[in-house]
């Protein structure tokens, strides 16, 4: 299988492999917030995923991703309609038990659902030697939310890629200094890599 494809793991089969049971217990069925539910605790009340029977799971589908990006998320599952995003991080809607495609018409009908997001971004590159470049990015993120809390901050990454024909080795500092109603979420993360594109 190839790593452009995005493939659910066994826990999206899991949760939904036993449509029919699912349908029948409707409040146990969806996975409609992130990580389970509001309190995050990956949890689900549903009893036929136990000890005796998770070693025989198996992939029941997979979809393709349509870049090279590795997306790590946790979907939602509402209706038996699984929310997960795909290229370019656009979100996708498919059929939980069969992985297809569906088309899901949107309505926000929550009036206290309002939302003001405002991000201003900045990116600096250079070409240091033929084979050798710079990026420097920098956003702002000023989001007001009714019902999450509003969050501002300044994120910043720096990257370097080395690319010698088809193949690029790169690697990633980000500075993330976000502060929210709930929380403040400050991290450095530092990734290397290699690329190679066909």
């Amino acid at each position: 299988m190839s790593k452009r494809q995005l493939v659910l793991s066994a826990v999206v089969f899991a949760a939904f492999a036993c449509h029919g049971v699912l349908s029948a217990q409707k409040k146990q069925s969806d996975w409609n917030d992130y990580l389970g539910g509001t309190d995050s605790s990956h949890y689900s009340a549903l009893k036929q995923i136990n000890a005796g029977n998770v070693n025989q799971l198996d992939v029941a589908w997979s979809y393709a991703n349509g870049d090279e990006v590795t997306y790590t998320f946790s979907p939602l599952v509402i209706d038996n309609i699984a929310y997960f995003a795909a290229k370019q991080g656009s979100l996708v809607a498919v059929d939980a038990t069969t992985g297809k495609r569906v088309k899901v018409p949107v309505d926000y009908t929550d009036d206290n659902n309002h939302v003001e997001l405002w991000t201003v971004s900045a990116q600096v590159q250079h070409r240091f030697t033929r084979a050798l470049y710079g990026f420097a990015t920098i956003l702002w993120h000023d989001e007001q939310n009714d019902l999450n809390g509003d969050t501002k901050g300044l994120e910043e990454q720096i990257e370097l890629q080395w690319r010698h024909r088809q193949t690029y080795i790169y690697g990633i500092l980000r500075n993330s200094d976000l502060t929210s109603t709930f929380q403040d979420n400050h991290f450095q993360f530092f990734e290397v890599g290699v690329k190679r594109e066909f």
